[in-house]
This record gives C-alpha cells, structure tokens and sequence, in this order.
C-alpha cells in the first residue's frame, strides 16, 4: 500500500509540474497580441523506408488569425475563409475555415494543450546549447489521429521551442520555433488573401 501511495503522488507532482509549465506559458503568451516566428517543419515516418522531408517557413499569429507561408504555398486564415496559395501553380483554393477538422490548428500552435489534453511533466533537455522543460500531452479523446504531443518550453522565456506531434500511423511532426517577433501592429487584411498582389492567379472557390 505505501508503494501504491507513493505511485500516486509521484504522478500527482509530475501532472502538477507540468500544469505550473504549462500556466507560464500561457500567461506569457496571453501578453501578446500578435505573434510572429519563424520555424522548420520536419515530417519523418521510419515505417515508410526512414521517409523524411524539412521546410522552413513563417507563422504569423493574430487571434484566431494565421498566416503561414511555406515558400512553396502560402495559407492565409481571416477565422472564417482559408487561402492556399501554390505558387508554382500560381492557383489560389478558398475553402471554409473548420478549425475541428485540423490535426493542429495554426492559430492554437501554442496553445494547443489549454483543453482536452492529460499532461506530465517528463525532465529536462538541452537542444543546440538551450535549456528546455518537456512536457508531454495525450488526448482525451483516443480518436485522434495522433497519441501525444510532446513540448519543449524554454526555461529562460516560457516560449515553445519546439512541438512535437506522434500520429498513430508511425508518422512524427516536429515543429521548431526560431526567433520570435511579437506585439507587432498588423491589419486584419494581412490574413486576407490580396488578389492585386496575385492577379493572374487562379482562384478555385471551395467554398459551401
């Protein structure tokens, strides 16, 4: 029984360290009002011959307003239309923002752990010469197409440094958060597709 006891406060802390963390970061990012940074996106899946594909982009937050652009494509949200610009098409698809539909939701890219998630706290790890707390996240509802989430909290800003996402099918996305522009004054025309800067482009209206 002391055993048992002692099982269950131990993962009484771990739950408790992890929402103290988790609390930080969100009341620092509560603090901004826009959120701009840039980012790698590595997509690796080892049951598909060691698959494995890097970008680099830009994230550009505002509300539940995004704008990412991957080089090759450009997804702009306004919270009710999304673009997805593909420039060597030179074609533009409008579709209906449904945020349910999202395995991650852009706008929620660090937030995402604030509902329907356990967590725990899982150490300490140094990437590239910086200090990180892990916090690991698995869904409430086991329908999801991924198991856990684990997050990289920067233990001198309470940033996310990194986001890592487990999917059920053996494919791993991890996000890597760079260098942070924030508070920045952006129109709400900047998450709206501008048809002047584009005006040979294609325009596929998805729309319902």
């Amino acid at each position: 029984l002391a055993s048992v006891g002692q099982q269950n406060d131990q993962n009484l802390d771990v739950k408790e360290k992890a929402k103290v963390l988790l609390d930080r970061v969100k009341a620092k990012y509560n603090d901004y009002s826009t959120i701009q940074v840039d980012f790698s996106f590595t997509l690796e899946n080892k049951k598909q011959n060691n698959f494995k594909e890097v970008r680099e982009g830009t994230a550009t937050l505002k509300d539940q307003k995004f704008r990412i652009n991957l080089g090759s494509h450009l997804i702009i949200c306004d919270n009710d239309n999304v673009w997805t610009y593909l420039k060597e098409a030179n074609e533009v698809q409008v579709n209906n923002y449904k945020p349910d539909q999202m395995k991650i939701n852009p706008s929620q890219m660090f937030t995402i752990y604030q509902e329907g998630f356990l967590y725990g706290y899982k150490g300490e790890k140094s990437v590239k010469g910086k200090d990180y707390y892990q916090v690991e996240l698995t869904p409430e509802d086991k329908e999801k197409s991924f198991y856990k989430i684990r997050l990289l909290i920067s233990q001198d800003s309470y940033r996310v440094g990194r986001t890592k996402v487990f999917e059920k099918d053996g494919s791993i996305y991890t996000y890597d958060f760079e260098s942070y522009t924030v508070n920045k004054d952006l129109p709400n025309n900047h998450f709206e597709f501008d048809k002047e800067e584009h005006p040979s482009a294609n325009m596929i209206d998805l729309r319902k």
